[in-house]
């Protein structure tokens, strides 16, 4: 049995309840009686490392992958342009 998370629209308690696919609807808050709201999950997340594997993941997290390495390859353009090529050896 999965367990599934869920918030009160009405007293905003979060809780997660372990229950069967078929139990999950119509559950009560704990704290107030009122009939909860089931939260959507995140998938997860591959390791990045594993991505850049080219194993396959969530249309989110390959967004996520390719801003980071713009952002990186920004990152490292500004820096070369205000400090010179610093990967060359002096005098090359």
């Amino acid at each position: 049995m999965p367990t599934y998370e869920y918030t009160c629209p009405k007293c905003a308690h979060e809780c997660d309840i372990f229950a069967k696919v078929s139990e999950r609807k119509n559950q009560e808050c704990p704290e107030c009686g009122n009939i909860l709201e089931q939260r959507v999950r995140t998938p997860a997340q591959p390791h990045w490392s594993s991505l850049a594997m080219g194993e396959s993941a969530s249309p989110e997290a390959i967004k996520k992958f390719d801003k980071m390495h713009r952002e990186r390859a920004e990152r490292e353009r500004k820096t070369k342009q205000e400090h010179g090529d610093y990967g060359k050896a002096p005098g090359t």
